[in-house]
């Protein structure tokens, strides 16, 4: 007898350094996330946290962000030189950066062009601030939001949780789907 196992990820939640997906197998209409110890606490020196957005077949990602304050330097010839929030369009590291954020003021609403929106939070040696506040949400491909979406920015607000509510470094939930 012949058994065929499909392993199906639903979701895992991580420290800093690796994934933290949001959306699911199938996509997600509506979300809402922040950095590590936002807003009581400051996020911490030397990470990469990384959330990879996914929303449903056939919209985009709308990102904005609702609280603000990442620390802010610059070069003459580059701004967000030290601590930095940056958008790609789609979810891995060699996908096209939309922008790159820093300093106190909330930047403005980023749309993908695609399904999949991913986020980094990069943070140097040096100091840090309180983080940040984001939501997001789809929209078709003219900009349409799903009528069905209440997205009162005080409703569904989630943090990620502490290191202590995390399960050990390596540990993702799954769903085993059995095929015969």
């Amino acid at each position: 007898m012949l058994f065929i196992y499909s392993f199906i990820f639903i979701a895992f939640v991580k420290v800093c350094n690796e994934d933290v997906y949001l959306g699911g197998n199938f996509g997600t209409h509506k979300g809402t996330f922040s950095s590590p110890g936002y807003p009581s606490k400051t996020y911490s020196n030397k990470e990469r946290c990384t959330w990879i957005i996914k929303v449903p077949l056939e919209y985009r990602v709308k990102l904005y962000f609702r609280d603000f304050d990442v620390e802010y330097c610059a070069t003459e010839k580059e701004n967000c030189t030290c601590d930095y929030v940056e958008v790609s369009d789609g979810q891995l590291l060699i996908d096209k950066p939309l922008a790159k954020f820093c300093g106190s003021e909330i930047p403005p609403d980023v749309t993908s062009s695609g399904r999949f929106v991913r986020v980094d939070l990069v943070t140097d040696e040096l100091n840090t601030r309180k983080g940040f506040l984001a939501q997001f949400h789809s929209v078709s491909p003219d900009g349409v939001t799903p009528s069905s979406l209440n997205l009162d920015a005080n409703k569904h607000v989630k943090s990620l949780p502490t290191s202590t509510d995390l399960p050990e470094k390596g540990n993702r939930v799954l769903r085993v789907a059995h095929n015969s």
